[in-house]
């Protein structure tokens, strides 16, 4: 497996020079900006073309309203294998509450399920989500549903992308380091099946919280 760690080559805001940069994780210094295929990607975790980045400021007051209208949102990282830049699709927030309490990881399948089947084509690759589909983990022994690359389609295993990047990101910036990726709505069952399956950002079943019982 390539070294997360390796150095990546960024053109610095201030002088639009190429310089050495070092990845953490896949988290690269937040005052670069990453030109990928004549692409720029903002690195305070927010696309320059198309998007921006998922902070309260920008997500509390979304284009389209609605009582059930979320937001999907997404981590930018690092193939393991092409080592190119994708994004995974790794939360649900509700557009009305948009804050760390409120935000639903796509952790479990069910509610990776809900969201990727609410993604249209073209938002998800605008965002460069590879596709969500069944993959087997050497890992973990086992094929589940799950992220993968936009470009080669390799797994991005729930391990690495709760345990180092999505937990290592909120704690560090909060919904600032994930990228919004389209706004959906959901409809009644498809809420249900967040809320009932569904984790918060540190891993905790939401059912646990509410005082339920964890889902099977």
């Amino acid at each position: 497996m390539p070294d997360r760690g390796e150095s990546l080559s960024f053109a610095r805001r201030s002088g639009g020079h190429a310089s050495g940069a070092r990845v953490r994780a896949g988290v690269p210094d937040l005052s670069d900006v990453l030109v990928v295929a004549g692409r720029s990607f903002d690195m305070g975790w927010q696309y320059a073309d198309p998007g921006a980045s998922a902070g309260k400021d920008d997500l509390s007051e979304p284009s389209v309203d609605g009582p059930e209208r979320f937001w999907l949102l997404g981590l930018p990282t690092v193939c393991w294998r092409c080592r190119r830049w994708t994004t995974a699709l790794v939360g649900i927030v509700p557009a009305e509450f948009v804050d760390l309490n409120h935000l639903v990881t796509c952790e479990a399948e069910p509610v990776l399920g809900v969201a990727a089947a609410a993604l249209a084509d073209g938002p998800r690759r605008a965002a460069w989500v590879g596709a969500v589909k069944p993959r087997y983990s050497r890992t973990a022994r086992c094929q589940y549903l799950s992220n993968g690359c936009v470009w080669c389609d390799a797994l991005l295993g729930n391990f690495f992308l709760y345990t180092e990047g999505v937990r290592l990101v909120l704690a560090e910036q909060g919904l600032s380091g994930l990228v919004r990726v389209a706004v959906v709505e959901l409809s009644d069952e498809q809420v249900d099946t967040v809320y009932e399956h569904g984790m918060n950002w540190s891993g905790v079943y939401l059912s646990d919280d509410l005082g339920g019982d964890e889902p099977t």
